[in-house]
């Protein structure tokens, strides 16, 4: 690996751990806006949270948010809302950044390469 592709390689996952940092700040105020009256601050979400966790929490609100749906609280729909639309922009940086990041195989490509 060249110095350049280096470089290249650790902007990259800079931009990626200031783009989760900046995306876990905003989720955990929305979660704090619903900690209020439902006790979430255990669902604040670390640093560099996994990406089961960021599903457990994207379920979760999913199922709070069908739960308050009944009773028509809009303010509180809305927090669940945005909560869970932050939580779900993570959710897909994630697997984007994993589809991007997986390891070619070589051997296989070359074997599909010499049969073209």
């Amino acid at each position: 690996m060249s110095e350049t592709e280096s470089e290249r390689g650790t902007l990259i996952h800079y931009v990626v751990r200031m783009k989760t940092q900046n995306l876990v700040g905003q989720a955990n105020g929305w979660i704090k806006r619903l900690n209020r009256k439902d006790g979430w601050d255990v669902y604040l979400l670390p640093d560099d949270p996994s990406l089961g966790q960021l599903e457990q929490l994207d379920e979760d609100l999913r199922r709070l948010n069908e739960k308050v749906s009944e009773g028509g609280d809009r303010e509180e729909r809305m927090r669940i809302i945005n909560a869970r639309q932050q939580v779900r922009e993570l959710l897909a940086m994630y697997r984007t950044y994993d589809s991007i990041t997986v390891p070619i195989n070589t051997r296989t490509n070359n074997a599909h390469a010499k049969e073209a």
